[in-house]
């Protein structure tokens, strides 16, 4: 399949009027359609669930030291090594602008980075992901082929067009706007194929569960639109769920944090504390050692540390979630979430009684730094003049409508003495403003 490599998108304006339009007319059709198109997304490629995708294993090389494939060009596994180690790079809320993907695509793509410490004056070599997980949002602002192309497939395409064995392997969760289009584009994408520039994809639905070294698990959930998991992702789970072991720890990738969204709304809308992500949790026995998710574009974390028998920090059974949505959409701020903590907030039908509280250790941009990005947003109708236009006029429409009700010589009819109404009406009742 050819794409066309020079397109350089620039940053979604998400202000013009036409924009704002267009998607809002695409997120109703979403929202309205998309459940009926999922399942026809799942009939297509079949009923049975996918097996998880095994990384405690070694993989199998033959007499040359050659790196033995399957018929699909997929590894196979030695089942007599155990593999030592898995890196993992995660990515989310991308396929805004060309230079900002492609500037993340860039760095996880080369095959080390060294990353300075300025609080301890150390640096650490990392190397490049085994694995690459999408952690949702892949394309903005609404999901089709040509968004795909031009925002995602380009320049990722550009950074690491293909790769030597053993080659990465990519998989992707699917966020609300992945879900534009009833999932359609993404699956073409990510299920549908064997490659995605330099990384394979062995991917076959939009959920999917990884084994890792170590009794790690790595699940990637697709909550459609409205935050909650269906019968068949459920059953998926509950059966991966029956494959661990006493002790096992799970990373949980979700397309939101909800444990943001239901501290903060939970206390007014009780649903945001019944969603299934919840059950999942109760499912998994509190094996969730770490909850990592997009959506809002920035990076914060929560920890628990619970304390052992003598009353001592037990850090070995750290509990992180962690917000990551950098992958080069424009930028959420921090200080607008105040609290410093974050209560569980549990059905009592579907969690035990005790409730853990995270502390916030980490913002990104940290809040001041948020707040003094947030001043420019004074210059906003300078920056956006087009809405600027567009929403002075609505407003002048309005205020035609609200001070020439009670105006003491009711205008004939004509443009001009409305508008001579209006202003003064404007200039002289201040306080009906």
């Amino acid at each position: 399949m050819r794409y066309d490599h020079t397109a350089r998108s620039g940053m979604v304006n998400w202000y013009n009027p036409k924009q704002l339009i267009v998607t809002g007319i695409k997120t109703l059709l979403s929202t309205l359609f998309g459940l009926y198109s999922y399942f026809r997304l799942i009939e297509a490629y079949g009923q049975s669930a996918p097996r998880f995708k095994d990384y405690s294993k070694a993989i199998k090389q033959d007499e040359q030291g050659n790196y033995v494939t399957d018929k699909q060009g997929f590894y196979c596994l030695d089942e007599s090594r155990e593999r030592e180690e898995v890196w993992i790079d995660y990515v989310s809320d991308l396929g805004d602008g060309f230079n900002s993907t492609y500037t993340i695509a860039y760095y996880l793509s080369r095959p080390t980075l060294c990353l300075e410490d300025n609080d301890s004056n150390h640096s650490h070599i990392t190397s490049r992901g085994n694995i690459l997980i999408f952690g949702g949002d892949q394309v903005y602002p609404t999901a089709n082929k040509k968004a795909y192309e031009t925002r995602l497939i380009t320049p990722y395409y550009l950074a690491m067009r293909y790769s030597e064995h053993s080659h990465p392997q990519v998989f992707a969760i699917p966020g609300n706007h992945d879900w534009y289009d009833g999932l359609v584009a993404f699956t073409r994408l990510f299920c549908s194929r064997k490659w995605f520039n330099g990384w394979q994809a062995p991917q076959q639905k939009s959920y999917f569960t990884i084994k890792l070294p170590h009794h790690w698990w790595l699940l990637g959930t697709d909550v459609q639109l409205n935050s909650d998991i269906d019968g068949p992702k459920i059953k998926f789970f509950e059966s991966i769920a029956e494959q661990m072991q006493e002790g096992d720890r799970v990373i949980l990738c979700n397309a939101e944090p909800y444990w943001v969204s239901s501290s903060k709304y939970g206390e007014y809308d009780h649903t945001y504390n019944e969603n299934n992500l919840f059950f999942l949790e109760k499912l998994l026995k509190k094996q969730i050692q770490v909850f990592i998710a997009g959506d809002q574009h920035h990076y914060r974390r929560f920890e628990f540390v619970p304390e052992d028998s003598k009353g001592n920090p037990d850090h070995s059974k750290k509990v992180v979630k962690i917000t990551a949505g950098g992958g080069g959409a424009f930028l959420h701020p921090t200080h607008d979430f105040k609290e410093q903590c974050i209560k569980e907030h549990f059905s009592e039908q579907i969690t035990s009684k005790e409730k853990r509280i995270f502390r916030r250790m980490k913002d990104f941009p940290d809040q001041q730094k948020s707040r003094q990005l947030c001043r420019g947003n004074l210059l906003f109708l300078a920056k956006n003049k087009t809405f600027g236009i567009v929403t002075s006029i609505i407003y002048l429409m309005l205020a035609f409508a609200v001070f020439g009700v009670d105006s003491p010589s009711p205008p004939d009819g004509s443009f001009g003495d409305s508008l001579v109404i209006t202003i003064y009406k404007a200039t002289h009742s201040i306080n009906k403003l």
